[in-house]
């Protein structure tokens, strides 16, 4: 599944179940969402999740493949099957 696609999956069933939530927000976010969606991150894929508050603005900056001018960042599915 495309990383998007992911994101876009994992916030939706956030959304929806309580549980799955809860579990995103513990101590293992890799292991809630490898379970609900039946799949396996790549080894290497570190999973990260915070909950954003109504009074916060969180953005997040893709890193980039060189330093300097001119870096570009990796395509957004870069890693994944």
């Amino acid at each position: 599944m495309p990383r998007v696609d992911c994101q876009k999956q994992v916030v939706e069933k956030a959304q929806q179940d309580d549980q799955f939530r809860k579990d995103l927000l513990g101590a293992d976010p890799t292991g809630a969402i490898e379970q609900a969606f039946h799949l396996k991150f790549p080894a290497g894929i570190m999973v990260t999740v915070h909950e954003e508050q109504a009074n916060e603005f969180h953005v997040v900056i893709p890193a980039r493949t060189a330093t300097g001018a001119g870096a570009t960042a990796p395509p957004r599915n870069a890693g994944w099957p």
